[in-house]
């Protein structure tokens, strides 16, 4: 294999914990000095990282964002892909959050705008380089904002699920075509590597896209059944260290 690709949130750590870890940073360093490529494939953007997991910029090669909306080349400090949602649609998802009063957060190649339920503003949306809305919400109106979204014609809800910690429900809103599979299959093809020449790891259903285009795919115990489903070996969960522990073993100890 000549790239690793992950999942972020319950799959390579429970955000719960703040930073990772001396030993799962080091076992990171040395699968990239042994010139294998590590991508984290997440639906978090990049300011996420850079605020919370800085330690990360120094062993990981590339973030592919917002759940395959943007690709981000760590060592030449570049976005190489990206995939914004149009003006338009912008404006159409606003008007749904501000309807059903919830809060918001556009994911922007630079930072994230963050509005609260009832703090609605003014915004020009065709100036705004949005890759990703994310609506958080309790579950009273679910079904209806979700029939609401379905039919604007050029996004697509990515993801969905609830909050940990707060217990609020939330929609992960991108462009129609983006997806992690895409994301992770125009990378190799950006590196010229076989799609079999890689390796996924993940936890949800939004994370099946990238399975169908890998050689290998990997899904922690505590994975969806939909996951599990798709996958040619189930690991340790990732409070057991799952991803590290296989990584160290199938790719370390040789």
């Amino acid at each position: 294999m000549k790239v690793v690709f992950s999942d972020f949130d319950r799959t390579m750590v429970d955000v719960s914990k703040s930073t990772l870890s001396r030993e799962q940073l080091s076992i990171l360093s040395k699968l990239r000095e042994k010139g294998i490529i590590f991508s984290v494939v997440t639906g978090r953007c990049l300011s996420f990282f850079r605020e919370n997991y800085s330690e990360l910029m120094n062993v990981v090669s590339y973030f592919i964002l917002s759940n395959g909306s943007s690709i981000y080349d760590v060592s030449n400090k570049r976005y190489i892909y990206h995939n914004f949602i149009d003006s338009g649609d912008l404006k159409k998802i606003y008007e749904c959050a501000k309807r059903y009063h919830l809060s918001i957060y556009f994911n922007l190649l630079e930072g994230r705008i963050r509005v609260e339920r009832g703090d609605y503003q003014d915004f020009d949306f065709d100036e705004m380089t949005c890759e990703q809305v994310v609506l958080s919400m309790d579950s009273g109106n679910l079904d209806d904002l979700i029939r609401n979204i379905e039919r604007i014609r050029g996004v697509v809800i990515s993801n969905k699920g609830v909050e940990p910690g707060d217990g609020d429900f939330f929609l992960d809103i991108n462009k129609r075509e983006v997806s992690k599979g895409n994301a992770v299959s125009y990378l190799c093809d950006y590196l010229k590597f076989s799609k079999e020449d890689a390796i996924c790891f993940g936890d949800s259903d939004n994370d099946i896209s990238m399975f169908h285009v890998v050689g290998k795919r990997v899904a922690v115990k505590n994975a969806s059944c939909g996951i599990k489903e798709n996958a040619d070996i189930v690991i340790d969960s990732v409070w057991e260290d799952g991803v590290f522990r296989y990584i160290e073993d199938v790719f370390l100890k040789k």
